[in-house]
């Protein structure tokens, strides 16, 4: 079962709102270090981060900007809370305070079990301009098949789901990282009478984890390319990150 038979506005969220544990909400020996609520006008959630270490300390507040969205996929389910969020705050470090201002993001997967471990893996990442969010997720049946989702979301607007058949993405110009071929960049491509965009993503660097169950590399990549919405064009170049997860 797809994304696209299961997609959900964030402001559903709103019936559950009353219920405490449906609230991200995180405390620790009666300390609150997260807290998540929903806009009563916008529907939009908002989240408040506090954490404090030994030399550091983060003092931040997401609200977003387009709305959330969950469903099943063939390895289990998946939510975006926050596709997009404003974040503002304060970093301490070494007791020097830098005030921030940025963009965040919030995903979360659930319902894996082991069967999933038979697929070979997956690519993920997403692109921002100035107001929507593009979030891609490829499931990796096996080396050559996949599963493509594509969602765009708009500022304080809906959320587009594109048809997997309309989705293209291929990665490419792979090398050697220990004993495994990684790609060090990626193609993403969508065609459909009122969407097209094509989004070339170089790797600016990557790290990697290596573990039992899987083989994990995140990247930092800059994309460029160009959007065009219903004969409306945008240009989007930026710095974002990528996953590659290889299970097998």
């Amino acid at each position: 079962m797809t994304i696209s038979q299961n997609l959900e506005k964030g402001n559903v969220i709103n019936k559950l709102k009353n219920l405490f544990n449906e609230i991200p909400f995180i405390q620790i020996d009666g300390k609150q270090l997260m807290k998540g609520y929903i806009d009563e006008i916008s529907g939009l959630w908002t989240y408040d981060v506090t954490l404090d270490f030994a030399d550091a300390s983060i003092d931040l507040q997401f609200i977003g900007k387009s709305k959330g969205w969950k469903g099943y996929l063939s390895i289990g389910g998946w939510a975006v809370i926050l596709p997009k969020a404003e974040v503002t705050g304060k970093i301490k470090l070494d007791d020097v305070e830098y005030y921030v201002k940025g963009l965040g993001y919030h995903d979360h997967n659930w319902g894996m079990n082991l069967f999933d471990l038979l697929h070979f893996g997956w690519y993920w990442g997403k692109i921002n301009s100035d107001n929507l969010t593009i979030v891609w997720f490829v499931i990796l049946n096996t080396r050559f098949d996949s599963e493509n989702i594509c969602i765009i979301s708009k500022d304080e607007g809906e959320n587009i789901n594109i048809d997997p058949k309309d989705i293209y993405f291929s990665a490419k110009d792979y090398n050697l990282d220990y004993i495994w071929l990684i790609p060090n960049s990626f193609v993403l491509k969508v065609d459909t009478k009122d969407i097209y965009f094509s989004i070339l993503m170089n790797s600016q660097s990557i790290d990697s984890d290596f573990k039992i169950n899987g083989h994990y590399w995140r990247y930092h990549i800059n994309y460029l390319g160009n959007i065009i919405i219903n004969d409306d064009m945008k240009d989007v170049s930026g710095l974002q990150i990528t996953e590659f997860m290889r299970l097998r």
